[in-house]
């Protein structure tokens, strides 16, 4: 019976702080729960199986997606954000619920002394590691919530300190759980994106020429940016006109293939200024590609 009390006083809790961004005639689904309080309380939650039934979600097309610590033990989070995003419409909203590392102890405790659901979580990712995934997966952050500092039921204490407390700067650092609140972003160019050169043909065959040659090379400026910067670019393409940046083992090759030119050796500056001259010169041999110089010897047939 206590334990019950405490997770239905939590899950009363946290269905709470989702009406607030749940409307009742929202299209909510819940993606594998691991038990059934959260559909309790919100009565218009479904619950929906995946990858099982990701055909059923991207036909129901959810205004919001809830995870509920489902974070803490999947395998693979980017693999599981890239599924659930190829499922979602721009509009849809993703809402995630996980615990703080620093209640890992704790809830650990509790787990121990069967005050909580014996879980695996093999994950204790921080919001940066959550927003970094999503980001990778195509999504972007709206906002990150602490809640829920006394997750028990004590009269009149917990609910002012949930509702008072919790909130504030300072005191949030303390909370059990985050809610955070992310939405599909949109790529910076919908298609590939193109550029179209008009050149007048009409009595006018003598401007082709001067109109193709007067393009700028805006790839030999990006590449002056990035050798100013200290920037080495890898190999690009051999036939161009512009400045070519090169790593190590590119300029190599384009040596050694490059007719009428014998490559015979090469060696690299000191490799660290406060290695000592024992160390650095043997180093700067080994590790050639992140030298600061590096000088060729060739012979020119």
């Amino acid at each position: 019976m206590i334990v019950k009390g405490v997770k239905q006083y939590y899950y009363r809790l946290m269905s709470r702080y989702l009406a607030v961004k749940i409307r009742p005639r929202d299209r909510a689904v819940e993606v594998n729960p691991q038990n059934d309080y959260l559909p309790h309380f919100l009565k218009h939650l479904k619950i929906i199986s995946f990858p099982d039934e990701a055909l059923s979600l991207k036909n129901l097309s959810p205004d919001y997606l809830v995870l509920n610590g489902n974070l803490h033990i999947e395998r693979d989070i980017h693999s599981f954000f890239t599924s659930l995003r190829n499922s979602l419409r721009p509009a849809t909203r993703l809402i995630i619920i996980y615990y703080s590392s620093l209640w890992k102890p704790i809830l650990m405790m509790a787990t121990r002394f069967g005050m909580r659901d014996r879980t695996i979580e093999t994950n204790w990712i921080t919001t940066g590691d959550i927003t970094n995934f999503l980001e990778l997966s195509g999504c972007e952050v709206i906002s990150d919530e602490a809640r829920v500092l006394v997750p028990i039921y004590i009269p009149f204490l917990s609910d002012f300190l949930n509702r008072r407390f919790a909130p504030l700067p300072m005191f949030n650092v303390f909370c059990m759980v985050h809610i955070m609140t992310a939405r599909p972003s949109k790529p910076a160019f919908p298609e590939q994106p193109s550029m179209s050169v008009v050149i007048p043909d009409s009595n006018e065959a003598c401007n082709i020429e001067d109109a193709v040659t007067r393009i700028p090379n805006l790839a030999h400026l990006i590449n002056r940016l990035f050798l100013l910067l200290g920037i080495q670019p890898m190999c690009i393409d051999l036939h161009s006109s512009h400045v070519r940046g090169f790593t190590h083992k590119a300029f190599e090759h384009t040596l050694k293939s490059t007719p009428g030119i014998t490559y015979i050796d090469c060696e690299g500056s000191e490799l660290i200024y406060p290695l000592p001259l024992h160390l650095a010169r043997p180093l700067s041999k080994m590790f050639i590609g992140i030298c600061a110089y590096v000088c060729y010897l060739v012979h020119k047939e």
